[in-house]
């Protein structure tokens, strides 16, 4: 994964990658929870928060075999938070 190309003025953006370990789909909650998503769930509530090329057969094959690729090799949660430093740890204990 690399850093969104619009950043704005926030200067402390790295052209470095990283691998990605997990994926959360942000809820606000009353406590912090996490909830297990898989397969074609998982795949729609990624596409759902993208910029799918939809005008493009070829790049939609593409984004939707990606996604699914990524939705197998990396774990999926809605992630329910309380807005704070706490979920940070949270995140970083999820297994």
């Amino acid at each position: 994964m690399y850093g969104t190309p619009w950043h704005g003025s926030y200067n402390a953006v790295s052209p470095n990658s990283v691998s990605v370990e997990k994926v959360c789909f942000l809820v606000r909650g009353e406590q912090n929870g996490a909830a297990h998503v898989t397969g074609a769930a998982a795949s729609a509530m990624i596409l759902s928060r993208s910029f799918p090329p939809l005008w493009d057969s070829k790049g939609m094959s593409l984004t939707l075999d990606f996604l699914a690729t990524l939705c197998e090799q990396a774990p999926c949660y809605e992630l329910a938070f309380v807005p704070g430093e706490n979920v940070i740890e949270f995140v970083r204990c999820m297994k």
